[in-house]
Order: C-alpha cells, then sequence, then structure tokens
C-alpha cells in the first residue's frame, strides 16, 4: 500500500466582533488515515487505538519541531476534540483562542548586552497587585503616572494533551 501525504496549507482570516483574524493552518495528514482506519471495522483499529495513536503522534511532531531551529517558537499545534463536531464554529473559535493567547504572549530574544550608552535604571517604588497583574509604582517626581509597568500572571503556552481513554 503506497500512502500518499499531501499537505495543503490555508491561509484563513475569522471575523470575529470587531476583530479581523488571519493564519496560516496545515493538516496533519496522517490524522486522516487514522480516522480511516478506525472508520473501517475490518482494520480491528478501533476509537480508542486511534486516541492513542493521535496523542503518540501529536507528542513526536511536537519533539521533532521543537529539536529543529528552524521551526522552534514558530508554530503552534493544536489538538483538536473531535467530539465537537456537529457544532460548525468549534474549529473557528479555537483557533481565535490561540491567536489572542498568541497576542498577549512576551517572545524574549536572546540575551544581548545593552550598547554602552543605555544604562538601566534602577527599580524603586512599591509592587502592587491589581487583579491577579503585578505593577510597579514610582515616585511623582523621577516619572509621570504613565506608563505603568505591569506583569500579568505565567501561563502555559502549550498544553500537553491529556488521555482519556480507559483501558
Amino acid at each position: 500500500m503506497i500512502a500518499l501525504y499531501l499537505h495543503i496549507s490555508w491561509v484563513i482570516s475569522i471575523l470575529s466582533r470587531d476583530k479581523t483574524f488571519s493564519c496560516v493552518l496545515e493538516y496533519a495528514t496522517p490524522l486522516r488515515t487514522l480516522y480511516q482506519m478506525s472508520q473501517e471495522s475490518s482494520a480491528g483499529f478501533g476509537e480508542r487505538e486511534r486516541k492513542q495513536q493521535v496523542l503518540l503522534f501529536y507528542r513526536t511532531l511536537s519533539q521533532i519541531l521543537e529539536n529543529s531551529l528552524e521551526c522552534r517558537n514558530r508554530y503552534r499545534l493544536v489538538l483538536l476534540n473531535d467530539e465537537h463536531t456537529g457544532d460548525p464554529h468549534y474549529l473557528s473559535r479555537v483557533i481565535i483562542q490561540h491567536l489572542k493567547q498568541q497576542d498577549g504572549e512576551i517572545h524574549m530574544d536572546p540575551i544581548r548586552e545593552p550598547p554602552n550608552e543605555i544604562h538601566p535604571v534602577p527599580e524603586e517604588g512599591q509592587i502592587m497587585n491589581f487583579k491577579g497583574a503585578l505593577y510597579a509604582t514610582f515616585p511623582e517626581d523621577q516619572m509621570s503616572s504613565e506608563p505603568t509597568l505591569m506583569f500579568s500572571p505565567p501561563q502555559s503556552l502549550r498544553s500537553e494533551p491529556v488521555e482519556t481513554t480507559d483501558y
């Protein structure tokens, strides 16, 4: 049997309220083969085995991409729950959720020495907590009240899939 893997990418825009989100998507073609096998009774490959193989595929692909210097930090794997097949907007809601989370993430560059003309400003003032975010206040004589430095609580960039099938 010869397996043919087509890599089809889509550039999509999703309109959500007053904002348009754009992204490039690619479906993992081997997962389609796993799904077809689970639908064929003669294959002896049920839904439980398919879900186990999907998780194995997800973990393996994650490791491959993280170990690739060209791919690291340039992708986001999204594991969908196939129980939502009747909801026509499920995929767009999941994509928007991931894009919003990505918009809020801060990407750190490798540590570099600052140029000689830039001198770090020592932190002064009181650290306060406002609705889960930490911010620093400074005396009025050194700075105006704007801008305020805020730190959000850490959030996971990627969530590890969890096995939900029973053995």
